[in-house]
């Protein structure tokens, strides 16, 4: 079996400034590229009717699409999430907490698992880089 390597993760956002703050700002990603999803393909490649902006997002090893919406779009809750190693967890969790972002935090034996929420809802784990 050859190897698998992921190129990408899209997630749906509502508010460019809000990704932008998000992915940029907070995590410290580099926006890196822009275009626009006509709704012909959105609808045939997600079966949304509108058309989407797409924000490419990324650094060292992560890349990610940012897909904007210009309307609600309702969807189920699912426990689907991406989990980010992140050099300085803290740091990232503070500049979270200071914009009120949703953070929750789990004890577990030794340690503590955290998830924020994106300003769409998206679901992040969050570790620490452990060298």
């Amino acid at each position: 079996m050859e190897n698998i390597k992921i190129n990408h993760i899209g997630l749906l956002n509502f508010n460019e400034d809000h990704a932008k703050k998000f992915y940029g700002e907070l995590l410290g990603l580099n926006e890196q590229y822009s275009f626009e999803l006509k709704e012909e393909e959105t609808q045939k490649i997600f079966g949304i009717r509108q058309k989407l902006k797409v924000l490419g997002f990324g650094r060292d090893h992560v890349k990610l699409e940012i897909f904007i919406a210009s309307q609600k779009i309702d969807f189920a809750p699912l426990a689907n999430h991406l989990c980010l190693e992140l050099p300085n967890r803290e740091a990232f969790l503070s500049r979270c907490k200071q914009e009120g972002v949703f953070i929750v935090e789990l004890p577990r034996k030794n340690k503590v698992a955290v998830f924020v929420r994106d300003f769409a809802g998206n679901v992040l784990e969050i570790k620490e880089i452990i060298q």
